[in-house]
C-alpha cells in the first residue's frame, strides 16, 4: 500500500500497479484536476490493473457509492473445438 499523490501513482510505486483506491472528491474537483488525475491513474495502471473509487453522499442511502473501473477484455472468438464442431 502506498499513499500518496493521486497525480502521480506510477512515480511512487515505480512502476505499473495492479490497482488504485481512491476517496478522492472527483465530482467537486475542477475538470482539468480531475482529468489531469484519472489519466495519470489510467497511466499507471497494469494492463489488467483495477481502479477503485468511492464517493460519500451523506443524504442518501446507503450513503456511499462505489465504481470500479478496468479496461475491457479483449473478446476471443471460439474455436472450433470450443464450439463443439
Amino acid at each position: 500500500m502506498v499513499h500518496g499523490a493521486a497525480a502521480g501513482p506510477a512515480d511512487i510505486a515505480g512502476g505499473p500497479v495492479d490497482a488504485v483506491v481512491s476517496g478522492l472528491p472527483s465530482t467537486v474537483m475542477p475538470t482539468a484536476d480531475r482529468n489531469r488525475t484519472l489519466d495519470a491513474v489510467a497511466a499507471a495502471l497494469a494492463p489488467s490493473g483495477r481502479f477503485t473509487t468511492f464517493a460519500v453522499v451523506w443524504p442518501s442511502l446507503p450513503p456511499a457509492f462505489v465504481h470500479l473501473a478496468r479496461a475491457p477484455r479483449k473478446h476471443v472468438s471460439p474455436s472450433p473445438m470450443s464450439a463443439g464442431l
